[in-house]
């Protein structure tokens, strides 16, 4: 048996989306303060939390290879260019 909704139903939705909504809010704001600044780079927080990759093209003296090194390789290791 379908019972109609009630106003009470109809309040609790409301409660809810507006719970969402303050949600989606608070999480936006939060990337907002945590975003990628030339004053605020945070490249420690980032390397840890894996959330930055770089890249570093280079090569060595004397040895004609190109290498790239690679940050979240914790190891250090170096990987030979094709």
């Amino acid at each position: 048996m379908v019972r109609p909704k009630s106003q009470g139903d109809s309040l609790q939705e409301r409660i809810e989306i507006g719970d969402q909504i303050v949600h989606k809010i608070k999480y936006f704001l939060e990337s907002f303060e945590k975003r990628f600044t030339l004053n605020n780079p945070r490249f420690v927080d980032r390397y840890i939390e894996s959330e930055i990759h770089i890249l570093l093209h280079f090569s060595i003296r004397g040895i004609s290879e190109k290498f790239v090194a690679l940050s979240p390789d914790r190891e250090g290791t170096f990987y030979r260019l094709a």
